[in-house]
């Protein structure tokens, strides 16, 4: 074989490996855009999923010793919770939540700049305290929720 036909033969195979190389980076693309559509598809069930849970909360909130009773409780202690830290937050700022649409206000506004609702102090519902980690509990746990505690009812 002369050099002719050596350097076809190499020149030959250097195309072909590219070409491998070139179909890999296809696959690649290919799988990493199939990859992207099912995160998608997964981050549309989360949602869906997510929606089931918010209506069936909303459906069974009311209801005492239901189906969902022990998650709807630690949701509505969740929610408790949640507007108890923002409560400190807007005392901090000097501020107030308006019940009627949401507006932060003036803590000394006795009215709505946004929608004019009278601004009303909602009444604080006293709660137990765990012995062991000082986390709030509803007066009905059995269990502290933060520590995992028996409770004496």
């Amino acid at each position: 074989m002369d050099f002719k036909e050596k350097f076809k033969l190499f020149t030959d195979k250097v195309s072909e490996k590219g070409a491998e190389a070139v179909q890999k980076a296809k696959d690649m693309a290919e799988i990493s855009s199939l990859n992207s559509q099912i995160k998608n598809e997964n981050d549309a069930i989360k949602l869906a999923y997510q929606t089931i849970g918010e209506a069936i909360y909303q459906e069974q909130k009311d209801i005492e010793n239901g189906r969902f009773d022990e998650q709807v409780q630690a949701i509505k202690r969740k929610l408790a919770r949640i507007a108890e830290l923002e409560k400190s937050i807007t005392a901090i700022k000097g501020t107030k939540i308006c019940k009627a649409c949401g507006e932060e206000i003036g803590a000394l506004a006795d009215f709505c700049p946004k929608c004019g609702a009278k601004y009303v102090e909602e009444t604080i519902v006293t709660e137990k305290i765990c012995p062991a980690c000082g986390a709030k509990v509803a007066d009905d746990d059995s269990t502290c929720l933060s520590c995992g505690r028996t409770l004496n009812n």
